[in-house]
């Protein structure tokens, strides 16, 4: 799952961002999460679909390794970036994640790798609490999108123009501000 900080999903079709801002803000992030500090990021991939969808909004919060559980939306760090995915399994050393929507699951990751949990999703006006189980429905849908690439063109398009909405909403003066 892409987030925000323009970390990359390793499993994305898309080429990763690369450049000194993308790398501080990945940095960014993983340093206030080590600082116990809570996040929100923006996630802008699709291999979390349909938990979680281009343009929400995650919180993301801090915890102790022990505390981490198998179905946990996890965020870690790897080589290349700041990953948020769903834990599968804890084997000591070896963690295994992986994205709702991917078939495979993705490389083994060390669990001090593991900065933070997804605690909440905002998705508009709504909040929502990750789920540890996908239920069936879920599921299903969610293989479906395993192979559904023009779909995931087509979210990474709806969520630059949400963005770009928000953005300009943002910038614009209300009704009552603007002068006669």
């Amino acid at each position: 799952m892409r987030v925000d900080c323009a970390c990359m999903d390793p499993c994305s079709p898309e080429p990763a961002e690369t450049g000194p801002v993308q790398a501080q803000k990945c940095e960014l992030v993983s340093q206030a999460l080590l600082s116990n500090a809570m996040v929100r990021i923006r996630a802008l991939g699709t291999s979390m679909l349909p938990t979680i969808w281009p343009g929400d909004i995650l919180v993301i919060e801090p915890g102790a390794l022990e505390h981490f559980v198998t179905g946990d939306l996890i965020v870690a760090e790897t080589l290349r970036d700041v990953r948020v995915h769903r834990l599968i399994s804890k084997a000591g050393p070896h963690w295994m994640t992986r994205g709702d929507s991917m078939p495979q699951d993705d490389p083994v990751i060390r669990p001090e790798d593991v900065l933070g949990r997804v605690s909440a999703i905002r998705r508009g006006q709504r909040v929502i609490i990750p789920q540890r189980r996908l239920l069936l429905v879920t599921r299903g849908l969610a293989w479906l999108l395993s192979f559904a690439m023009i779909c995931r063109i087509a979210l990474r398009l709806r969520s630059g123009l949400i963005g770009g909405l928000r953005q300009a909403n943002t910038t614009q003066p209300h009704s009552d501000e603007r002068a006669s």
